[in-house]
């Protein structure tokens, strides 16, 4: 052992010792430690001792029996062994300090590659993908987070890359659909402008283009033409306007936002200037040529008159029948033609009334006995209880064609077998007369359009005489209002018609 061991008794005799050079007693310092340690029953402080000459560390320890106290027992080692302790477990401490620090260096060099080279790869694979290069993987196939975050990269690049594809398809077709939308804009003749709602016009076509640069030669075109532009809602209806000295269609859209709501408007200006004089020329024409066509035509029907009075009888069934047909397809001419030259006089403003008081009862009387040949050929039952006189004022000759028109409609558009009913008779200051028939009807649909120029409901295609020009209702309302009366019509399909014409009456004779 390097430790020295003396044993003391309760007075500090030494009664035995394997240190050489101890004093026989403890020393005061000694006795002190050990009356401390024998008291507290405990290891008393180190205490330094010098046996010959050597410097020792020293505790004493008490020693007991039974509870009992009977001794003392001091345990030294040399202090130079201490030191010489201490300086080795100082080194070994240092040189594993060093170890231990050099093996976390390494450690935190090869955790940190560990961490570092994915955070660089991912780094350049965002840099490449920020770059535009979407084909560009980073390679990272590890089962920790930053093999998930490559996982969710490279399935975010596959995304981009569909996205980018589709965009690409939806840009190269919408660069298609606009190449296109151009080029109808331009090959178009008419002036066509979109318009934002804030009144900026944000689209054009070259025919716009140009009617721009005309209407901005002078203030007062502009002024004109934003006006026209200031409300486009009202052009949703086309109308006819004038600008830069020709006459205009002007009809406008509104364009649609997503929302629904109305973001703009096309408006469209179509240059109707010929259009407008070829259509007053026309009626011209029609009423120019309508003398000249007159006669010959009147003269055929002399012609086919005389045939019937004197050569009928001796003509065989078959000739009888097309001098029939011959007779009828001549009266259908000449109310076609009478008709034509009625609407020229209306587009024209050559339409006039020779008016003078007219006994409607008489009138419509007589119109009824001219009519009734036919019905009874159709088997039509025509239906008519003459009146006492009822007067208007009125053109004579043209309130017989309304009575003819509505008559020959009902003729047309009722089926052997049916009935059409006239009647006249006064309500308040109006004389009303009304023509009821059992025909085919009018749709709802058709309604109001019926009185339209040249439109030929659909009824027109179901029966034997399709023949017409759609002018018949038209002449009607425009003969009875500028007589200052109404028309109105009432329909229903397969259940009959019935038309009622208000004409004031006249005041009494004086």
């Amino acid at each position: 052992m390097l430790a020295g061991v003396t044993l003391y008794a309760t007075n500090g005799i030494v009664l035995g010792s394997t240190l050489a050079g101890l004093p026989a007693n403890l020393s005061p310092e000694a006795a002190s430690a050990a009356r401390l340690a024998a008291t507290r029953r405990t290891v008393s402080p180190v205490e330094e001792i010098l046996p010959d000459g050597e410097p020792y560390q020293v505790i004493h320890v008490p020693l007991t029996l039974q509870g009992r106290s009977i001794g003392l027992l001091a345990v030294a080692l040399p202090s130079r062994l201490l030191t010489e302790h201490t300086h080795t477990i100082r080194n070994a401490f240092g040189v594993l300090f060093i170890g231990l620090f050099l093996a976390v260096a390494v450690a935190g060099l090869m955790i940190g590659e560990t961490i570092t080279r994915p955070v660089a790869q991912l780094t350049a694979a965002a840099r490449r993908v920020q770059g535009g290069d979407m084909s560009w993987q980073d390679g990272l196939r590890s089962r920790d987070e930053f093999g998930e975050l490559s996982t969710a990269l490279d399935a975010m690049t596959d995304q981009l890359i569909e996205r980018s594809e589709a965009i690409r398809r939806q840009y190269q077709a919408q660069l298609q659909e606009t190449a296109h939308r151009e080029a109808v804009l331009s090959s178009m003749s008419d002036a066509v402008l979109v318009q934002h709602s804030t009144g900026d016009i944000i689209l054009q076509n070259p025919a716009a283009a140009q009617l721009l640069e005309q209407v901005r030669r002078t203030d007062r075109t502009r002024r004109e033409f934003d006006d026209l532009c200031k409300q486009p809602a009202e052009w949703i209806e086309p109308g006819i306007v004038r600008l830069v000295g020709r006459n205009f269609s002007l009809r406008s859209a509104p364009v649609n936002g997503p929302s629904g709501d109305v973001s703009g408007y096309v408006l469209v200006f179509r240059d109707v200037t010929r259009l407008m004089e070829t259509e007053r020329l026309n009626p011209e024409m029609t009423l120019q040529l309508w003398p000249e066509l007159r006669p010959p035509l009147m003269a055929a029907q002399d012609d086919l008159e005389q045939l019937r009075r004197f050569e009928y009888p001796r003509l065989s069934v078959q000739g009888q029948k097309s001098a029939d047909n011959l007779g009828e397809n001549l009266l259908t001419l000449a109310r076609m033609m009478g008709q034509l030259t009625d609407v020229s006089a209306i587009f024209s403003n050559n339409f006039t009334l020779d008016v003078e008081r007219v006994n409607l009862g008489a009138l419509l009387q007589e119109r009824m006995q001219h009519w009734q040949a036919s019905f009874n050929q159709r088997e039509l039952a025509l239906s008519f209880v003459p009146t006492s006189a009822i007067y208007v004022e009125g053109d004579a000759r043209r309130i017989g064609q309304v009575i003819d028109y509505l008559v020959h409609n009902a003729y047309r558009y009722t089926l052997p077998g049916g009935m059409v009913k006239v009647e006249l008779r006064t309500s308040g200051v109006s004389a009303v007369m009304s023509i009821l028939d059992s025909g085919l009807g009018i749709g709802a649909d058709e309604i109001n359009k019926a009185f339209e120029c040249l439109y030929r409901g659909h009824a027109a295609d179901t029966t034997a005489d399709a023949r017409g020009l759609g002018l018949g209702l038209y002449l009607a309302k425009y003969i009875i209002e500028a007589h200052g009366g109404s028309i109105k019509l009432e329909s229903q399909v397969e259940v009959g018609t019935l038309v009622t014409v208000y004409l004031p009456l006249a005041g009494k004779a004086g």
